[in-house]
């Protein structure tokens, strides 16, 4: 996958998350022991995007990094049943 496939499929997640109304929100680090499901989990997705974004202009390093947050919230996306696990590997494809 390439930075332009990157930024397509985080505009495309953001589009999905404001189309349901799910706010952004950063988690405490007090937030991280607990288990978060539901709207909260992609409310944190949702805030990632705009991180995910800054990474994708800070080298390889930031794009590693880029990368790893897709596969989690790709995850999030999946437990949350937001995507089938095809239609996530479908956005994914180049």
């Amino acid at each position: 996958m390439n930075v332009e496939k990157l930024r397509e499929i985080i505009s495309l997640y953001r589009s999905y998350f404001e189309k349901r109304g799910i706010a952004k929100k950063e988690f405490s680090n007090l937030q991280y022991q607990y288990y978060i499901v539901g709207d909260d989990l992609l409310a944190q997705c949702h805030w990632m995007l705009g991180k995910m974004e800054e990474f994708t202009n800070q080298g390889q390093s930031g794009l590693e990094k880029a990368f790893r947050w897709l596969g989690f919230i790709q995850g999030c996306l999946a437990s949350q049943q937001c995507f089938t696990i095809k239609q996530l590997r479908e956005q994914s494809r180049s």
